[in-house]
């Protein structure tokens, strides 16, 4: 990702070209971004629905869910709290 939040793209630059589908847990500030960027490049993207998210456009309904659709995950949590009690929760 470059300075401006915008993705690169370059032929050959991704060493994962079978990662397609990418999950996101956190769709604060950050968390959009990023997930709108992913997108802009191509990735299929799925966030765990949470009450603020219902607006995305692929929701799933807990992390086991999540781990089971997608190639890898992002975390984009405000505090380790949060962080701690998704890795616990399933």
């Amino acid at each position: 990702m470059g300075i401006s939040g915008q993705v690169r793209k370059r032929a050959g630059a991704c060493h994962c070209r079978a990662m397609k589908k990418v999950g996101i847990v956190g769709l604060g500030n950050i968390g959009r971004t990023v997930a709108a960027n992913l997108a802009k490049a191509g990735l299929e993207v799925t966030a765990l629905r949470r009450p603020s998210a219902t607006d995305f456009p692929r929701l799933v309904e807990n992390p086991a869910e999540l781990a089971r659709t997608c190639d890898v995950i992002v975390t984009a949590l405000a505090t380790d709290r949060k962080s701690t009690r998704l890795n616990s929760s399933h």
